[in-house]
């Protein structure tokens, strides 16, 4: 059998790998903080029950509150529900800070102009879940009611 190779022997042989097999979405330390697939799936969570939370406010007040005349944030006023409104916006915000998090740990191309839109949005959600906005009707808007439309 000298000089024949087998399948057995092909199989068998250890093989040379001529570069470094790259794994981009493992975290260089554990000290780091949450790693990339927790913080995907905190992520895609909190963005369902926000999603979930405004079907459900703009179901609820259909009759209420005209969908092309008024803007999101007037839910805010629907008759016992309307707190509804900024605990979807801080779950929204939270999953897009998560997201950007997550983001930034990856090597992707672009991340940077991406992280730098997604931290805009989060910083305007939370600023439209903190600065209350005017009743519907008002002639003259309050600074905080402007800050937030």
């Amino acid at each position: 059998m000298n000089g024949v190779t087998t399948t057995v022997s092909v199989l068998t042989r250890p093989r040379r790998v001529s570069r470094p097999v790259s794994r981009p979405f493992v975290l260089p330390s554990s000290a780091s903080g949450l790693a990339v697939p927790a913080l995907l799936r905190f992520s895609s969570i909190t963005l369902s029950v926000a999603f979930l939370t405004m079907v459900y406010l703009h179901t609820a007040t259909a009759g209420e509150l005209n969908p092309v005349s008024t803007t999101v944030s007037d839910l805010i006023f629907a008759d016992g529900i309307g707190w509804l409104f900024a605990v979807s916006a801080i779950l929204l915000a939270s999953a897009s800070v998560a997201l950007t998090i997550a983001l930034v740990r990856t090597r992707l191309p672009g991340r940077s102009l991406i992280s730098v839109i997604l931290c805009v949005w989060s910083l305007g959600l939370l600023l439209a879940s903190v600065l209350p906005t005017d009743p519907i009707g008002v002639e003259t808007l309050s600074v905080a009611g402007q800050i937030h439309r």
